[in-house]
């Protein structure tokens, strides 16, 4: 998930959720990782890794509820 650093690069930590996708969107993250922020429960973050620890757990529980074909 390096590319995740890409996009918040610059942005100082602890990090609110907001803060997180405002730097995501002006850093041009794609679309799915911008929802995927908007679908985490976390409101703050200590660390970057916290981010994507956050969109890996979101990205499974989506997968987890999507329906078998």
């Amino acid at each position: 998930m390096a590319a995740t650093r890409t996009y918040l690069s610059g942005l100082e930590f602890p990090a609110s959720k907001l803060e997180v996708i405002a730097i995501a969107e002006a850093s041009g993250a794609p679309q799915a990782m911008i929802e995927s922020l908007q679908r985490v429960k976390c409101e703050r973050f200590p660390s970057p890794e916290a981010v994507e620890a956050a969109l890996l757990t979101s990205e499974r529980v989506r997968t987890a509820a999507a329906p078998r074909r």
